[in-house]
């Protein structure tokens, strides 16, 4: 049986990004996601990327990150604001702090504010990884397509052992591909 063109190209693709996933081993994945990502940026790990390195936060900023981080993790959002509140005014131009914000406003399902923030982190560091994927998979959802692909293949760049980046990044050709 002969399969028309675009369908060849979604299973070729639809392969690609199951044998990425597929691929990797379950604590990898764990290590990709964006709060871990998060708590490596913050303890200055090796794959902190290009984001600003907590170690450049004051003592005191660090403290109401590490205490936001804990807050949004038990799903205490408000507690979680004051405290990333407090670690703004301490570190506007920090780009760790705008994604974290980024990522509670998701959290509060504030997407538009989740944007901003995420495109802030972007300005005051290009390669973050968690911003760009987190970004890209608000887009996606958008049916911003072509933009995601866009912040995707930054991702694949800044960090190329990223399998969360391959595997989005093939969801979105796919999606322009049959969208």
């Amino acid at each position: 049986m002969l399969v028309p063109a675009r369908a060849g190209y979604f299973l070729i693709l639809s392969a690609l990004s199951h044998s990425l996933v597929d691929s990797v081993a379950y604590d990898t994945q764990a290590q990709d996601s964006p709060a871990m990502q998060v708590a490596t940026d913050l303890t200055g790990g090796p794959d902190a990327g290009e984001a600003e390195p907590a170690a450049a936060l004051a003592p005191k900023a660090q403290r109401e990150i590490g205490k936001a981080l804990e807050a949004l993790r038990a799903n205490k959002l408000r507690e979680g604001r004051s405290h990333l509140d407090a670690a703004y005014r301490l570190a506007p131009t920090n780009a760790e702090v705008n994604y974290i914000l980024g990522v509670y406003s998701s959290k509060s399902n504030n997407l538009d504010q989740a944007k901003a923030y995420w495109t802030k982190a972007l300005e005051l560091s290009p390669r973050h990884l968690g911003a760009l994927l987190s970004l890209s998979e608000l887009l996606l959802r958008e049916k911003k397509t072509a933009e995601a692909v866009s912040l995707l293949k930054r991702a694949t760049e800044a960090e190329q052992s990223s399998w969360r980046s391959h595997a989005l990044l093939s969801q979105a050709l796919l999606l322009l591909l049959i969208g």
